[in-house]
């Protein structure tokens, strides 16, 4: 009885899988439980109606609902935080769990036990949510140097991204790295200002770090409403509405009038968001010369236009951790010294790892990384993954050596071996000549010059 029904779920299963539009009559009370869900999952009357349609046009109106964006920034700004948010306000997941919270869980992008054991990603994650009717592929990239490679291999394929600095750290090494990598594969993006609930914390020193040494022509389309400890809420300088997070999760929004303390600082910023988006939209700025009201819908299109033709990079604020303003986000060459390039061998000399001549010690296998944390974390892996203990040396650094400074030689070769002798003086300098340098992508060329003069006379 039980190798019966088994046989005749297996053979439904795999009708299912044939160019048959209708299932075979089930054998058994499973059988025909199994066809009434499939069968009707299958053939629901939307999928029914989309199979009607032409083939092209499936597929436009499904690449026209899809979006792929990523996080980036450096070590420790709040990147996976700000993802655990964007995934519970958007109903991914129905609990928060924080990057080094007490119970252990950790979050949901930090897959791996050594992510949430050092509270660090190592590895790009990706995952799904919908908002609005879109569905937004979300990839959250390691913010540390050493696994910068994850970083470029996933901007290769974003439609977008969002740029986390700090509050308080402000414009660091990794931001201008990513900033970079951003640039020079023309992925639109915003900015997301974090911890604006951090002591120290300076939302206005952060944007002005950000034209300066990223270049960004950007602006503020919100404004925080208190800072540090006093951090209540955010002014939506598009809208000019003032929005509260309510709510242990900040779950509940409420909105409210600008308070009447802050009403001045909020008409200049919004008159200096106008004034910069002008620069790069011919539409709103013959408007703004033109002194017309400007709508919220004239300056929401106009921000949404600049931002994806790169020429404007709108800056959101808010407190990922505090579950604060990281809900309203979602509304909106020369050889690279960070890779390794290897060679695979030609077909039939292929192999895995060299052999060894014999038994003896010291046949180690090299490993090498980015950095002594990458270097930690490979051998981990091997560990824990591989269930290898293995014996490891002091990491080593290897310099590519230059001249640096001017080099002076004069030698005097004399032999005397019977006969005619041998005589010669050679004196000269080697110098490093600095012939060019770019500021854009921090590159030198060099010149060696080399200064050779020579005697010879015969004795």
């Amino acid at each position: 009885m039980v190798r019966s029904s088994r046989f005749s779920t297996t053979r439904f299963l795999y009708s299912l899988c044939s160019t048959s539009s209708k299932p075979p009559p089930p054998h058994s009370p499973i059988a025909a439980l199994l066809a009434g869900n499939l069968h009707s999952r299958r053939f629901s009357s939307g999928s029914a109606a989309r199979a009607r349609e032409p083939k092209e046009a499936w597929w436009k109106e499904s690449m026209d609902r899809l979006r792929n964006i990523g996080i980036s920034a450096h070590i420790d700004s709040g990147k996976t935080t700000l993802t655990e948010r964007i995934l519970y306000y958007t109903g991914r997941i129905h609990e928060i769990h924080e990057v080094r919270g007490k119970d252990g869980v950790g979050a949901k992008m930090d897959s791996m036990d050594l992510e949430r054991e050092k509270g660090i990603t190592i590895q790009s994650a990706a995952t799904y949510c919908t908002w609005n009717g879109y569905q937004v592929n979300i990839i959250d990239t390691p913010g540390h140097v050493d696994f910068t490679i994850e970083v470029e291999r996933a901007l290769r394929v974003l439609d977008g991204a969002i740029l986390v600095l700090c509050s308080v750290g402000g414009v660091q090494s990794q931001s201008i790295t990513v900033d970079r990598q951003m640039r020079r594969y023309e992925v639109p993006r915003l900015a997301f200002i974090n911890k604006l609930d951090r002591m120290g914390a300076d939302p206005w020193k952060v944007l002005s770090q950000a034209r300066v040494k990223l270049r960004h022509n950007s602006a503020a389309v919100q404004v925080p409403i208190g800072l540090e400890d006093d951090f209540q809420g955010l002014v939506d300088l598009v809208h000019l509405r003032a929005y509260y997070f309510r709510g242990s999760s900040g779950e509940k929004v409420v909105s409210e009038e600008i308070p009447f303390n802050i009403e001045a600082l909020v008409a200049e910023k919004r008159r200096e968001l106008i004034e910069v988006v002008s620069e790069v939209d011919d539409k709103l700025a013959e408007a703004f010369l033109s002194d017309e009201p400007i709508s919220s819908t004239d300056l929401e299109e106009a921000i949404r236009r600049a931002t994806m033709s790169r020429r404007f990079i709108p800056v959101f604020m808010g407190s990922a951790f505090k579950n604060k303003f990281s809900k309203a986000l979602n509304r909106f060459q020369r050889e690279d010294p960070t890779f390794r390039v290897g060679l695979d061998a030609e077909s039939g000399q292929s192999f895995v790892i060299p052999h060894l001549d014999n038994l003896k010690l010291y046949e180690q296998t090299i490993i090498s990384g980015m950095g002594e944390l990458h270097l930690d974390i490979y051998v981990e892996r091997i560990r824990r993954e591989y269930k290898v203990d293995a014996t490891v040396g002091k990491p080593r650094v290897n310099f590519r050596e230059t001249v640096t400074q001017r080099a002076e030689f004069d030698y005097l070769h004399k032999k005397q071996s019977g006969g005619q002798g041998q005589y010669g003086r050679g004196k000269g300098e080697f110098t490093m000549e600095y012939k060019e340098h770019s500021p854009v992508s921090n590159d030198v060329q060099m010149q060696l010059v080399n200064t050779y003069k020579a005697t010879k006379a015969a004795e």
